[in-house]
Formats: C-alpha cells, structure tokens, sequence
C-alpha cells in the first residue's frame, strides 16, 4: 500500500500556476478527505487476486462527515465559495452593449431562474498510463493526455526527480472534454 507518508516529492497533483493554496490537489489524502472518491493510495500487486485481497486490508476511519454541498443554492446558503482568484486566474468580464437600455426597449422582459441537473461528461476514450523504469533510474510514460508537459512537470514534482529524467510519450487523443488536460496528472 502507497500512501503519501511513501510520496518523495511533493504530494501535489495541481501544478497549475495560480491555484490558491487551499484548492491544490494532493496526490493521496493524507488527513482529510475532500470529497467522495478522493484517492487515499495505491496499492501495488503482482496479480489482480491480490490486489483485490490487499484493498480488503485497508481500514480508513472517517469523522467529521458532513453533509455534502450538492446545489449552488446549498452553496449559496452554506456560504460556501471559491475565494476570489489571484491575479494569475483573474478573467476580465466581457461587455458588449447596454443591457439595462436593452432590457428598458424590450416589449416584453421574463424574471425567474432556470435550473439544469448536473451532467456527467462521458469521455470517448478512458483516461490512462502506462510507465516503462528506464535505466537510471528514468521513466518513459505512455499517457493519454493533451498537456504532455504539465504530466511531466507533476510526475517529477511528485517524485522529486529531474524533469529530463521523464519522457512523456503519446499518440493521439481526443473526445476528453478538458479532462485529459489537468485530470491526466492524478492517473
């Protein structure tokens, strides 16, 4: 069993430039558990039977279960927000024309609020990695990512090695959705 008491490096999986402090993803929880199945570690078999035996060995003790925030209006009411984002995250609003003139113009104005259940996006292709050790002490990584560098840049972080001992290697991906951007470097 892999836990992140066993990561050399930094147990971080969120590399990106600007993301507060607080929002960085680890790798494995170490002393809490964000959400629902965030990994906690891994565990390393030479067959499928024993891995299998050896997740049965695994006890974790939850306390402080809350109730999960599931809406934006349970967010809202939990007052349950991201904090305002660095200067490295900042987007500058978009305007284009004069809504209250627009809005005063019209012949007719609707009020309320729409509400649409959450979706599951569903990738065409599975995420997926395949690392080859090289010799030393290298690896060659075969990922389906569309950020190459940035699954570099984590794995070496993580495992505190040089960037250029990692060559991350890929053939085509598509139909991911954004996810084989930042989700890759957790896989």
């Amino acid at each position: 069993f892999v836990s992140a008491s066993d990561i050399p490096g930094e147990n971080n999986c969120d590399s990106n430039i600007g993301v507060p402090t607080e929002y960085i993803e680890p790798v494995f929880a170490d002393t809490t558990v964000v959400y629902y199945g965030q990994p906690i570690g891994l565990i390393v078999a030479d067959t499928q039977a024993h891995a299998e035996e050896a997740a049965k060995m695994v006890n974790i003790q939850y306390t402080n279960i809350q109730t999960p925030i599931i809406t934006i209006q349970e967010a809202i009411n939990a007052q349950s927000f991201f904090p305002e984002p660095n200067d490295a995250l900042k987007v500058d609003p978009i305007v284009s024309g004069d809504v209250e003139s627009g809005f005063s113009q019209s012949d007719h104005v609707f009020t309320g609020f729409v509400e649409s259940p959450s979706q599951y996006h569903f990738h065409m292709e599975t995420q997926q990695c395949v690392v080859v050790p090289e010799e030393d002490g290298r690896l060659t990584m075969h990922v389906s990512t569309q950020y190459p560098s940035l699954v570099q840049g984590t794995v070496a972080s993580v495992l505190a090695m040089p960037e250029s001992h990692i060559t991350v290697g890929l053939k085509r991906v598509g139909g991911s959705y954004g996810a084989k951007i930042l989700r890759s470097t957790i896989i």
